[in-house]
């Protein structure tokens, strides 16, 4: 078990010292922005409730006691709504947004408010799988400076093109969007409010889950092929009836865990395609591998957003959804 945790300041000291920076620069206020979620209390057996429903009123609500939390400080379970109760809240809360709007019980006296959403996905329909770090947002994963400073000490980047990309598919397909990325869980509120702003869909955050004081810390340098295989496969099967597009980038494993679960869901997977970001052609034996099996017309690489090429079901699809 690894019971070291560092404070704040130190930590933030520590990465100053070896990216080289000075301690009132822009950076490193970034750098103790991002950090900060990595060194909260996490507090287990702790009971919480959210209520479901309308934010604003009382209208219509419902109360869930939730299990006690994790060691690691996190809430898990299922909640069922049926679909009179989906219908009731929609209508009386007035939300045709596509989100189950819900908030966390606080005492009478406590004004503070925990608010989140869960995503209304139809059974049928198109959903995007999508990489996050160079793919949709500049990282420089291949560069381990570059990709620490890209992370912790500078403001996030998009890719040229990938938003109106995404809008696009959002309007023509009706699709939902799920990121799938190694990046750890505490980046996800800088992330999500990052992609939001510079017009990416709402989407859902599949993140790695880490602390820095237990083994799941070493889960950052894990290859990601079996966890990013197996996050992926809990949403196919979660959503058996749905089609996927895959999006992601040759600077990792994409290539590989895209291939992988293609060729295990052949019926899901209309379309994978992967940013070239090292140069390559397609044609090395590393792609060949990759997607051994998988029918070569619904891959490719591609450099700028507008090369892409979607199959000829898909495009029909879109034909079905604008009429």
């Amino acid at each position: 078990m690894i019971t070291t945790y560092f404070s704040t300041r130190a930590f933030v000291s520590s990465l100053r010292k070896y990216l080289k920076l000075e301690r009132d620069s822009d950076e490193s206020k970034i750098l103790k922005r991002r950090v900060g979620p990595f060194l909260v209390d996490n507090e287990r057996r702790k009971e919480l409730s959210i209520r479901i429903g309308c934010a604003d009123t009382d209208d219509y609500s419902r109360v869930f006691a939730l299990p006690k939390s994790g060691k690691n400080g996190h809430f898990e379970t299922m909640i069922q709504l049926d679909d009179a109760e989906m219908l009731k809240i929609q209508q009386v809360c007035n939300s045709n947004d596509g989100l189950l709007h819900f908030q966390a019980v606080t005492e009478d006296n406590d004004p503070r408010v925990f608010a989140g959403v869960s995503h209304l996905i139809p059974a049928e329909g198109w959903s995007i799988i999508s990489d996050i770090d160079d793919t949709v947002k500049i990282t420089g994963v291949g560069d381990k400076k570059a990709l620490l400073r890209s992370t912790f000490m500078e403001e996030f980047k998009q890719v040229p093109g990938m938003s109106e990309l995404y809008q696009k598919w959002s309007k023509e397909l009706n699709a939902k969007f799920h990121f799938v990325s190694s990046s750890p869980w505490q980046l996800w509120l800088e992330l999500e409010s990052f992609l939001s702003n510079v017009g990416f869909p709402q989407a859902t955050y599949h993140l790695k889950p880490i602390r820095l004081k237990d083994r799941t810390l070493l889960d950052l340098w894990k290859n990601p092929l079996e966890a990013k295989i197996a996050v992926i496969e809990s949403i196919l099967d979660g959503f058996p009836q749905r089609n996927f597009i895959l999006v992601g980038d040759s600077g990792e494993k994409d290539p590989e865990v895209y291939g992988e679960i293609a060729r295990r869901h052949p019926n899901q997977i209309h379309g994978i395609y992967i940013r070239n970001v090292i140069e390559v052609t397609g044609e090395e034996e590393r792609y060949s591998l990759a997607f051994e099996g998988v029918n070569p017309s619904i891959w490719a690489l591609f450099t700028k957003p507008e090369d892409i090429e979607l199959p000829v079901t898909v495009l029909e699809s879109m034909q079905d959804v604008k009429s």
